[in-house]
């Protein structure tokens, strides 16, 4: 009997000792990478009908980094408004506003906040007139509709420059993605209607907002991207509905059967399903109209930019012009075109620099936009008329 006593304090002193020093080294850590860059937790604001336009919680300076190692350090603003941007956004301003709407490629943490097309188009057109610009990482096109919206309704922007990515069309069906805060187009009646996906941050997401160990595991290692975390109770609460999608790049005859990775154009796959290409169609046509209808521009107030598929080969890029991105940007920029919308699509911006430079557009080790493709982006915006006009007091 003592004996089993004496074993049973044994095993509990070793238990409380592993645990102790688990948990010292959960506090070491968690101090040390206060002194890293680890990636700050933009804080994205409750979403509702009460508040539906998506931002961050305003007034902040954050960092971003990458990686393990902390690669592509910068250190951002997050302005009055709750958006990315260096500069705060004013209401009551006689000069010309012109916004510019998107995702990940215009909020631009990975190249710094001056190096953005924005930040280069306000720089070229103040004092006389401005450019703030409205996004977040993960938005899709039916996103794009509620910000341009609300630049013109809150700050009375004249115009819009939307850039256009791979992601954005599929994206925006509630079918495909739900991101929480973001709209999407639900099929309602045979109608894709805009509807609000709610957001409310969880007890998660606050523990990862003010936790670097966390931020660190999460925004830097992907630890709940790893299969063994693929459970419900641990995952981020973004519901997904995946089927569609899905088909675009894992045919369902292809489920357990050895195949190649899949082929990406334009950061998303390059196979076609005919039900998503059909889908996506009814997303342009929609957002089309839904961006002049709720913001009141016209067409020659709106200038649409597309992504480049960034593929320089000849005989490589000619191999891709059936793939699922180019299609839906041709499409788009023929829908835009139709309605008197300027367009400046960004892959023969990209072969020309490239054919004389060689240079690349985005990071060897990420897909976004460098600086440099921002600039000849901005370039090639600020030479359009639309732009011009829209500048003009």
């Amino acid at each position: 009997m003592l004996e089993t006593a004496s074993r049973g304090r044994r095993w509990l002193l070793a238990g409380l000792s592993v645990a102790a020093g688990c948990i010292a080294t959960l506090v070491v850590l968690e101090i040390g990478l206060r002194f890293a860059p680890v990636s700050s937790a933009l804080r994205s604001v409750e979403v509702n009908e009460e508040n539906p336009v998506f931002h961050f919680q305003p007034d902040r300076d954050v960092t971003y980094s990458k990686g393990w190692r902390f690669n592509h350090v910068n250190e951002l603003r997050v302005n009055n408004a709750g958006f990315v941007n260096l500069h705060d956004y004013v209401r009551d301003n006689a000069s010309p506003l012109v916004a510019v709407v998107g995702d990940s490629y215009v909020e631009g943490l990975i190249v710094g906040q001056a190096e953005t097309l924005h930040a280069r188009l306000a720089k070229r057109v103040a004092p006389k007139a401005r450019v703030y610009s409205f996004a977040a990482s993960g938005a899709p096109l039916s996103q794009y509709i509620v910000w341009a919206e609300h630049a013109a309704r809150t700050y009375g922007a004249r115009g819009g420059i939307v850039l256009v990515v791979g992601n954005d069309f599929d994206e925006s069906l509630g079918e495909v993605k739900q991101g929480p805060g973001f709209h999407h187009f639900f099929e309602r009646d045979g109608v894709l209607s805009l509807e609000l996906v709610p957001y409310r941050p969880n007890a998660l997401r606050r523990t990862i907002r003010f936790s670097a160990l966390a931020r660190y595991l999460v925004f830097h290692l992907k630890v709940l991207q790893l299969p063994v975390l693929q459970l419900p109770v641990l995952q981020l609460p973004v519901p997904q509905l995946p089927a569609l999608r899905r088909r675009s790049g894992v045919e369902s005859g292809d489920v357990g059967k050895p195949r190649e990775a899949p082929v990406f154009v334009g950061n998303t796959f390059a196979r076609v399903d005919p039900a998503l290409l059909g889908q996506s169609e009814r997303v342009v046509d929609r957002f089309l109209e839904e961006l002049l209808a709720r913001t009141g521009w016209s067409a020659h107030d709106v200038i649409i930019v597309t992504d480049g598929s960034r593929i320089f080969d000849p005989a490589a890029r000619a191999a891709t012009q059936a793939a699922y991105f180019p299609r839906m940007a041709r499409y788009l920029r023929d829908r835009a075109r139709a309605r008197g919308i300027t367009v400046v699509d960004m892959q023969p911006v990209f072969l020309a620099h490239h054919a004389v430079h060689g240079r690349r557009f985005d990071f060897a080790d990420d897909g976004h936009w460098n600086g440099l493709a921002h600039a000849l982006a901005a370039e090639a915006i600020a030479a359009t008329p639309a732009f011009q006009g829209l500048v003009t007091p």
